[in-house]
């Protein structure tokens, strides 16, 4: 197993992303990726790019995988060394069947950059989504190996985990597109104005439902043609036939 693509899940991360010649044959094969070590390479301050790639190509041969960075800005730039097995965590936890990550730091006190944690936080999720690891696969050198080694100096690892964690599981919400105008057929621009028209029709529907109920039962009234409200009760005046045959005596005509 080699790390081929490494360089890409980097770059698919949005790092910056160079790779030391040689990287792709550099190493044994690994039988498999157990999980991710992180370093400091305690190179003194004013160490140059040249002496610090030298010593990890050909004086220790590590890591398999990137040195992050391996540049004297420490601007987060990732290194690419080697994308087989080396020689970076022999005693420790997963052996060297694991990936190194090794960050320039003096490992005595020297400061760690924001933009540089943030970079081994970030290449150390993408690394982890491309292999299907979870965090529990990052640990630092001081935790594979604690009683010899003392790497990454200056940084809490449990707070690195959380952050990892997170970088794993997040994905950036994606836009939708919006097309041109010159995209719009002319089949979808007349089902767009049938909607539209629809729309508007049903306006008018609720907007005359709407004086119907606030002019009240009169406006019903006249228009079933009925004219103004019937009266209720008996006319007055000439008293019904009934009434009258009622009110004559018997036998008077």
């Amino acid at each position: 197993m080699r790390l081929l693509w490494l360089p890409d899940v980097l770059r698919a991360a949005r790092l910056n992303v160079v790779t030391i010649d040689g990287w792709e044959t550099r190493g044994k094969e690994l039988a498999e990726v157990r999980g991710i070590v992180w370093h400091h390479d305690a190179a003194a301050v004013g160490a140059s790019t040249a002496s610090v790639e030298h010593l990890l190509v050909v004086g220790r041969s590590r890591p398999a995988g990137a040195a992050v960075p391996a540049r004297p800005p420490r601007d987060g730039t990732w290194v690419v060394v080697a994308a087989g097995r080396a020689n970076h965590n022999g005693y420790g936890t997963w052996g060297n069947e694991s990936i190194g990550v090794e960050a320039r730091n003096n490992g005595t006190g020297q400061p760690w950059p924001d933009v540089q944690v943030e970079s081994y936080v970030s290449g150390t999720a993408a690394i982890c989504r491309h292999l299907g690891l979870t965090v529990a696969a990052v640990k630092g050198h001081k935790e594979t190996d604690p009683r010899r080694k003392i790497d990454p100096a200056g940084i809490d690892m449990d707070q690195a985990r959380q952050r990892i964690a997170m970088r794993i599981t997040y994905r950036p919400p994606t836009t939708p597109t919006t097309p041109e105008p010159e995209d719009i057929d002319m089949a979808t621009a007349a089902e767009l104005q049938s909607q539209i028209d629809g729309l508007k029709a049903m306006d008018k529907l609720v907007w005359a439902a709407g004086e119907e109920a606030r002019r009240g039962p009169r406006l019903a009234h006249h228009r079933l043609g009925e004219g103004a409200p019937r009266r209720h009760g008996r006319r007055r005046g000439r008293p019904r036939a009934s009434a009258r045959r009622l009110a004559t005596p018997d036998g008077l005509a």
